[in-house]
């Protein structure tokens, strides 16, 4: 998972995704510093464009957890944080 990532629009590092293989039941959330939740994703390949209600996040640390199933049934949980830089 990376630690940084920059949202733009030069096609190199604009979306934050959590890499994952065989997950089922995948559910990504980014919060900011304060605990509120910014944005969601069930989709694996999915991930933050650096938006919060369709406008550009502040620049700073956000922290996200990445949760789901893996294909024996195991839960898989990773979490961390992530700095959004522009």
């Amino acid at each position: 998972v990376p630690n940084v990532f920059s949202p733009n629009g030069d096609g190199t590092n604009d979306l934050f995704q959590i890499e994952i293989f065989g997950l089922r039941d995948f559910q990504g959330i980014i919060y900011d510093r304060w605990g509120v939740k910014i944005y969601e994703w069930n989709d694996p390949n999915g991930g933050w464009d650096g938006s919060y209600n369709g406008s550009p996040a502040s620049e700073g640390v956000y922290f996200y957890t990445g949760t789901g199933k893996q294909a024996n049934g195991e839960p898989y949980v990773v979490q961390g944080n992530v700095t959004l830089v522009r």
